[in-house]
């Protein structure tokens, strides 16, 4: 399989995404997929492919009057751009070998083509026409000069004249370059902004030469100059040469061999000649080459950092379902104990009371008109509709406690929650930020890429969707997993009431004793409600068992609907059974470049 064939079958897997598959298709997705994100990077792939055959790239960047027309005519061998009107348009502008010349503007609409000298009157007369630049998308030279046939040069905008239209397309543009020769002014070396601009090009993963012009305006030792940059860029950059490209155009034009060598342009001939000249193709396989290597690498820090969001969401569901459940025994547990304790204590005690004081005022020949009203009262006492109606006025006391225990527990869950998700944001984060610093595999100069706009994109997953979760779910929840709970209606087991009188009557007893017919009242309350105490208490727990299960059934739908985007968790490990298996072919597709690169 040929080189080419190999990163075309790399292409093809990325075009295969799951991810990229779901952004195309109307399915949801379980995290957000940052469209933006995924087409630069395919649209990057793709110029890298249609790169694969042009010819060598050389393109000439450096700040405004750092002398970089000068030198690209010096490279021609004849003045074929007019000093800075790279400058002066904004504009990039590609200079190629070509049997006639030729000039061309490619406009957004329409092409502008004829001689160069029109081309360049056509340019200098928009100079200031902001509208036609905007809609300018290149402009290209050809000429028939022998040192062209090589490589194509390439001129640039100086840096203080790039707008932000034009810094994107500049960048744009070097992702699909070959050789960089940065031009510094040798009159304002080790400027900050200008080594911000070159550390951002070298993340590109393009080779550098740095080029010091104006040397002969410098009353200083070339070497001298070459020593300080290369303390403080050195890293960045494969070779530092100093030239003065005025010197050089006039050596070139004037055929002034001696004149060449003085001016250092030589020097800079040779490092070309021995380093990307002859060696072109080779120099651009290898840019092509690792530039793939750092588009997989992404895709697949990407595709991890999205199996890593997977993940988090499914154990934060885990955990909220498990904590949840927990509250759920507890609040359940003390509800019961609660609704014992009033059993045990309050229920018909004030009953039983009024009835044994009855029994104390009672005289001796009250008796049997006494225990007939006792009789009558305990007959009321126990009736279905009065234990139906001190059973339901409990139950509305328990249902406000239950949900304001569901409340209190949810907030709590929430806060938790939240803390665990702010910790793994930030735990996250700094991950990220240790991959892209230490990885040079990762980093092509595309800024966005290191963005915290771009961090949220690959950890949105997990940052953004969980804090979606807690505004969309956990906040309103503790009104939200409690409504209607109040309206569950509960309805005491009728053989609590059916024999209960009969056998309450036949137990009462009025002793001579006053103190023994009060005991007798006080074993008939406690038989009688002891005779349907667990009935009463399966019921009741029936009745909150199935509240717990609709907060539950509630906290779920909340779970998949807000946390998860609507996908349920077979779709999740589904999905992530899926992403596994194209890392598992990212990988290899990096491995065969890596073999290509040895």
């Amino acid at each position: 399989m040929s080189d080419f064939q190999k990163l075309l079958k790399a292409k093809v897997s990325m075009d295969h995404s799951p991810l990229k598959k779901l952004q195309k298709s109307a399915v949801a997705a379980p995290v957000i997929i940052d469209h933006k994100l995924f087409n630069d990077e395919s649209r990057k792939m793709d110029k890298l492919i249609e790169n694969m055959d042009s010819s060598l790239k050389v393109v000439i960047m450096g700040e405004v009057k750092a002398g970089k027309s000068t030198l690209l005519n010096s490279f021609a061998g004849r003045n074929i751009s007019p000093m800075d009107i790279s400058e002066a348009t904004g504009s990039i502008i590609e200079i190629k070998y070509h049997p006639e010349p030729y000039g061309k503007i490619i406009l957004r609409d329409s092409i502008i083509e004829d001689k160069p000298d029109k081309i360049f009157d056509e340019l200098q007369n928009n100079n200031n026409n902001q509208e036609f630049f905007k809609t300018c998308e290149g402009i290209e030279f050809g000429f028939p000069i022998s040192n062209l046939k090589d490589f194509t040069l390439v001129d640039t905008p100086g840096l203080e004249t790039i707008t932000e239209d034009n810094s994107n397309r500049t960048k744009e543009y070097i992702a699909k370059t070959d050789v960089v020769i940065w031009v510094f002014n040798g009159h304002h070396l080790g400027q900050a902004d200008v080594e911000e601009a070159l550390i951002e090009v070298n993340r590109f993963g393009k080779p550098i030469i740095a080029v010091i012009n104006r040397i002969d305006e410098i009353d200083e030792d070339p070497e001298v100059l070459i020593d300080y940059l290369d303390d403080e860029i050195g890293m960045f950059v494969e070779e530092i040469i100093a030239v003065s490209a005025f010197k050089a155009n006039n050596a070139v034009l004037s055929g002034d061999d001696s004149l060449l060598t003085e001016s250092g342009f030589q020097s800079l001939l040779e490092y070309i000649g021995d380093n990307i000249s002859s060696n072109s193709e080779q120099v651009k396989k290898d840019v092509v080459i690792n530039s793939a290597q750092v588009l997989l690498n992404r895709d697949l820090l990407i595709h991890e950092e999205y199996i890593k969001t997977i993940e988090f969401l499914q154990a934060q569901m885990e955990e909220i379902k498990n904590k949840v459940k927990m509250s759920s025994s507890r609040i359940h547990d003390n509800v019961l104990y609660q609704f014992e304790n009033w059993y045990q204590n309050e229920f018909l005690s004030d009953e039983a009371e009024e009835l044994k004081n009855i029994i104390k005022q009672s005289g001796y020949f009250q008796l049997k008109n006494d225990k007939k009203e006792v009789e009558c009262k305990l007959q009321s006492i126990f009736s279905e509709e009065n234990i139906n109606n001190k059973l339901s006025e409990r139950i509305k006391d328990m249902d406000k406690t239950y949900i304001n225990e569901w409340k209190v527990a949810v907030d709590k869950i929430k806060r938790e929650i939240q803390v665990e998700i702010n910790d793994f944001k930030i735990e996250a984060e700094k991950e990220l930020e240790l991959k892209l610093k230490h990885n040079n595999k990762l980093n092509d100069g595309d800024s966005d890429f290191l963005s915290g706009a771009s961090k949220g994109a690959l950890l949105g997953g997990a940052t953004g969707a969980a804090s979606a979760f807690y505004a969309a779910a956990l906040g309103p929840a503790a009104a939200t997993v409690t409504a209607g709970m109040a309206l569950s209606a509960f309805m005491p087991p009728m053989l609590l009431i059916g024999g209960t009188i009969g056998v309450v009557s036949a137990a009462l007893k009025f002793k001579s004793e006053k103190s023994m017919a009060e005991k007798n009242i006080d074993d008939i309350f406690k038989n009688a409600k002891q005779q349907f105490k667990k009935e009463l208490f399966n019921s009741i727990s029936e009745k909150y068992v199935k509240q717990d299960e609709q907060i539950l059934e509630k906290i779920d739908a909340l779970l998949i609907n807000s946390f998860a985007n609507g996908v349920s968790t077979a779709q999740i490990v589904f999905l992530k059974m899926k992403l596994e298996k194209y890392l598992f072919e990212v990988k290899k597709h990096i491995e065969e470049l890596k073999l290509i690169e040895v």
